[in-house]
C-alpha cells in the first residue's frame, strides 16, 4: 500500500515538473514550431522551382514536341490523381519518390556537367538516350513537382505544375505548320 502511494505522489510531482516545463518554455515551442514551418516551406519552394527549371530544359532542349504534349496530358491525368489521393495513399507515393531520389540532385541527369554548358557542345547523355528514358525522366520531375505541391498546400489545393495542355497544342500546331 505505502509503494502504491510513493508512485501515485512519484507520478503526481512528475506530472506537475513537466506540466511546469512545457509553461516556462511555451512561447519558445510555438516559436520554434513556427520557423520550422516556414524552414519546411522553403525547402519545398525551392525544390519546386529547382525542378520547374529542370522542367523547362527539358521542354526547351531536350523533348521533341509530340512526345512533350503527351507526356504532359499524362502529367495532367497524374495531377488530378494526385489531387484525389487519401493520405496513405499520398505519403506512400511521395515516399517512394524520395527511396528513389533521395536528393533533388538527382533529378538533374547532367548536374555533374559544368555549370555553363552550350547544349549543342555537351549533350552526349541526351545524344546517347533514348526518348523513352528522356521522357521517365521528365515524368518524373513533373510528379514529384506535384507531389510537392500538394505537399505544400494541402489536399483541398488544386495541382498547379504549369501544365497548359491548350498552350502546347498550340505549339505544337505553330510547329507542325513551320515543318510544312
Amino acid at each position: 500500500m505505502e509503494l502504491e502511494i510513493v508512485l501515485i505522489v512519484c507520478i503526481f510531482i512528475f506530472t506537475i515538473i513537466i506540466y511546469l516545463i512545457k509553461s516556462f518554455y511555451k512561447d519558445e515551442i510555438t516559436s520554434l514550431k513556427r520557423l520550422s514551418k516556414l524552414d519546411q516551406q522553403n525547402i519545398y519552394n525551392s525544390h519546386f522551382t529547382y525542378l520547374r527549371v529542370l522542367r523547362r530544359e527539358y521542354a526547351n532542349n531536350i523533348l521533341d514536341p509530340k512526345i512533350l504534349l503527351n507526356l504532359d496530358r499524362k502529367i495532367y491525368e497524374y495531377e488530378k490523381k494526385v489531387e484525389k489521393m487519401t493520405p496513405s495513399e499520398f505519403n506512400f507515393e511521395i515516399s517512394s519518390f524520395w527511396k528513389k531520389f533521395p536528393s533533388i540532385s538527382d533529378f538533374d541527369v547532367i548536374y555533374d556537367s559544368p555549370h555553363f554548358m552550350k547544349y549543342k557542345d555537351d549533350m552526349s547523355y541526351f545524344v546517347s538516350t533514348d526518348d523513352f528514358d528522356k521522357s521517365e525522366s521528365y515524368l518524373n520531375i513533373v510528379k514529384y513537382m506535384a507531389l510537392l505541391d500538394r505537399e505544400r498546400f494541402g489536399k483541398e489545393h488544386s495541382i498547379d505544375t504549369g501544365t497548359n495542355i491548350e498552350f502546347l497544342m498550340d505549339m505544337q500546331s505553330k510547329y507542325n505548320d513551320k515543318k510544312l
